[in-house]
């Protein structure tokens, strides 16, 4: 009796150790745009939280799914985990609700502050704009299903709202719509790579917008397994520091350029954001400086 309670206990150790170190595949949507470079910082910091926690999980593979998806689609398609179990987004609600949250804000929320992309004849236009209120009287062109839309919709700000994302930028060009709120860590790759589709396009030079919204890593509810490992490397790479120097690297000169501290910052609030506890660690958050 006593040696095949040995073998069942060997066995059990077998199966609980090939478990641990099961090849982990993550599945991805693809990219909206060939001309959308915001995923690789995103591919980066996945495949280093990835790699921080292959002695404790195994081997991993990244896979990215051949069809774009809106952030609609994506929710749904993350449910089941069969075509993508990994989604970033905004702090959302109805993600936070329906799948397994990373509430560690992987680009230290630096999307709460936004610049605007302007058509340069519109520049006198809004040099006269220094509140809420007046800009409130231009309308703003954003992507349907973006979680900003449904924010500066509530907050009682003229939208009007494309349903592509490469679209939106020939449509500013085509003055369709006073601006585009940009991230300061998107707005001058977004503006390089179309240089030749929408040559009127420029960076408003004396506004910024702060509406407060990090970005969460969301897994699906079916890889359990999978969000463990995803936030114990994340939280590796905040404690030893990998994440402030991803985001350093990535995105210190674009902080440079935005000069943030000579810009009028008009607040809007966020009403779907509620981690305010998370705002006591200064090591997930970037701090524009004085």
């Amino acid at each position: 009796m006593r040696q095949f309670l040995c073998f069942g206990l060997i066995i059990a150790t077998l199966i609980e150790s090939a478990a641990s170190f099961a090849l982990d595949v993550v599945k991805l949507p693809q990219t909206q745009s060939e001309l959308d470079v915001r995923f690789n910082y995103k591919n980066e910091l996945l495949e280093r939280a990835l790699t921080l926690t292959v002695e404790e999980y195994g081997e991993f593979e990244i896979q990215m799914i051949g069809t774009p998806m809106m952030r609609n689609r994506a929710q749904a398609a993350l449910h089941t985990g069969t075509l993508i179990n990994v989604y970033f987004s905004p702090a959302s609600e109805n993600l936070n609700k329906n799948t397994i949250p990373i509430k560690i804000p992987i680009r230290r929320g630096i999307l709460s502050y936004r610049l605007l992309l302007i058509h340069q004849a519109d520049i006198p236009l809004f040099a006269k704009v220094k509140t809420a209120e007046d800009l409130k009287k231009l309308t703003a062109g954003l992507q349907n299903e973006w979680i900003t839309t449904a924010i500066m919709a509530d907050a009682g700000f003229k939208i009007r709202r494309a349903q592509t994302y490469d679209g939106l930028f020939l449509m500013l060009e085509n003055r369709r719509f006073h601006y585009i709120p940009r991230g300061i860590h998107e707005i001058y790759d977004e503006l390089a790579v179309r240089k030749a589709v929408a040559p009127d396009v420029v960076v408003e030079p004396n506004l910024a917008l702060y509406m407060i919204m990090p970005t969460y890593t969301y897994v699906s509810p079916a890889e359990p397994r999978l969000a463990r490992r995803l936030e114990a490397g994340l939280t590796k790479m905040v404690e030893n520091g990998d994440l402030e120097a991803l985001f350093n690297r990535h995105y210190a000169d674009d902080i440079a350029k935005a000069k943030l501290s000579g810009r009028t910052i008009i607040e809007i609030n966020n009403p779907s954001f509620n981690d305010y506890s998370l705002l006591k660690n200064k090591k997930l958050w970037f701090t524009p400086a004085p």
